[in-house]
């Protein structure tokens, strides 16, 4: 496998092999950015996923530095808003730890039971990781300390108190979404 460094598409932060071959989970993670990113117009790019260790497709907003930089093509997406506007994500959802609230309203998913864990999050996920990812899944979020896990979009996980928390100039508290 050949590599090279920065290109037109590429960051010249780092070296990434010239092959680029998209798997069927990366369409299913693409189709899922897609549905989790609603009401707004975005192209296909190419992202180093650092997971992965290797790029993959993601979306940008169009006329974005990213969309100019990393275009895999001139593919646009838009999920639009289906009905008369619920469910659009304009409720402030938070969690009290250790006697402080914390907002959390960047997540658009929170489990915070073994129960709903087994029952929504290990399903969901058997469709884009092994079962070897699926048991370091559940070995991470059930055990001490944890009190829920977080999904934001399109499809990242973390788990409370683990995500990183902010504080405000009022001394407002909220995680701080992936990148």
């Amino acid at each position: 496998m050949r590599t090279e460094t920065a290109g037109p598409m590429l960051s010249e932060a780092r070296s990434v092999s010239t092959e680029r071959i998209v798997t069927a989970n990366d369409l299913r993670w693409l189709g899922e950015e897609a549905d989790g990113k609603r009401g707004d117009n975005y192209i296909v790019v190419w992202r180093h996923d650092d997971r992965l260790g290797r790029e993959r497709l993601g979306l940008a907003l169009v006329g974005s530095e990213e969309a100019q930089k990393y275009a895999a093509a001139d593919i646009p997406v838009r999920t639009n808003f289906e009905g008369t506007g619920g469910l659009t994500s304009h409720a402030k959802i938070s969690i009290t730890h250790n006697g402080r609230e914390v907002d959390i309203s960047k997540a658009d998913c929170v489990f915070w039971t073994q129960s709903s864990f087994e029952k929504f999050v290990i399903p969901y996920y058997t469709r884009f990781k092994t079962p070897k990812e699926i048991e370091a899944m559940k070995e991470n979020y059930i055990k001490s300390g944890v009190v829920a896990m977080l999904h934001f979009p399109p499809s990242e996980d973390r788990g409370f108190p683990a995500t990183p928390v902010c504080e405000d100039a009022n001394g407002n508290l909220s995680i701080e979404a992936p990148a």
